[in-house]
């Protein structure tokens, strides 16, 4: 079977993806979610806190709670925002912290979901990535906006942007941690997508022993985690072979979404009716992590 019938084929059978889309979610509450894969080296911790205020403040909320992991085996006390950026001023953000997680004043992590209106986190162990999520539904141009400057600022590799069922908790998502609220009938997380994010954990942080030493994929190798409603994505995502032509054609080609040059980057929109098609493209070509298993060792195609 061809990719296109094989595309076909999941898209009759599975017309959503609960962590990309928001529809699946029987009408509930989503959130939407800015994600930001392979941070530049030299990004700073100032960097990270200004992005953060700023869309803290765009919220109408203020950052209140800071869960920090420092760089080192060191036991510290909870930071304010103010103290973290005083003893870290001008200091690469790899060179302080493992983890960083930031919620507004009153966050609850009672419940199965954790669900603060306004989260934004950023890991810079394997694999850096930053990410903001938004208990909102936002004007799609607005959107748009937001990603550009996360991606200026924090000089990421690949860049995305999608809506996400509340119920499903976006900060598992972001963590690779499967969230299921038990007992709910509110779309659709089963062992596939459980899969997946074991996948993009096995490529990303665990990666495969290559003679002596070991290698791990990420987006600078011209991959993505997956396919997203919109993304920002590098010539060298665009020029990875998929069948016979690049990956920009074979978009171009089968009428996935529109892919614009934007800064130096590319602006690739997905419709929603052509996720399950486009994710198939991903997977079909080994260019998303989540759909590729860490035992394939076909050499990428760029």
């Amino acid at each position: 079977m061809d990719g296109k019938a094989t595309a076909g084929a999941r898209a009759t059978s599975e017309t959503e993806y609960s962590h990309l889309v928001g529809t699946s979610s029987g009408g509930h509450d989503v959130a939407t979610c800015l994600y930001f894969d392979q941070l530049r080296a030299d990004v700073t911790v100032g960097d990270l806190l200004d992005l953060a205020e700023h869309w803290f403040a765009q919220s109408g909320f203020r950052p209140r709670v800071l869960l920090v992991r420092h760089a080192g085996s060191s036991r510290r006390p909870r930071p304010s925002m103010r103290t973290l950026r005083e003893a870290a001023s001008g200091r690469k953000a790899i060179e302080v912290i493992q983890t960083l997680q930031i919620f507004p004043k009153g966050r609850t992590t009672i419940d199965d979901t954790w669900r603060p209106a306004v989260y934004f986190a950023v890991s810079m162990s394997r694999p850096t990535a930053a990410f903001l999520s938004i208990n909102a539904a936002l004007d799609p141009g607005a959107v748009l906006a937001a990603l550009q400057q996360g991606d200026a600022a924090l000089g990421a590799h690949a860049s995305y942007a999608f809506s996400f069922p509340a119920r499903f908790s976006p900060l598992g998502y972001f963590w690779g941690i499967s969230v299921q609220p038990a007992g709910r009938g509110v779309g659709v997380w089963g062992k596939r997508e459980s899969g997946r994010l074991a996948h993009w954990r096995d490529n990303t942080s665990i990666g495969i022993q290559d003679g002596h030493g070991r290698h791990w994929y990420s987006t600078s190798g011209g991959y993505v985690r997956d396919a997203y409603p919109l993304m920002l994505l590098s010539a060298a995502h665009i020029e990875r072979t998929a069948g016979t032509v690049s990956l920009r054609k074979a978009i171009e080609q089968g009428t996935l979404g529109s892919i614009v040059p934007a800064g130096g980057k590319f602006v690739w929109s997905i419709p929603r009716e052509k996720l399950v098609e486009a994710q198939a493209l991903l997977d079909d070509n080994e260019i998303s992590l989540s759909g590729r298993r860490l035992e394939c060792s076909r050499k990428s195609k760029h």
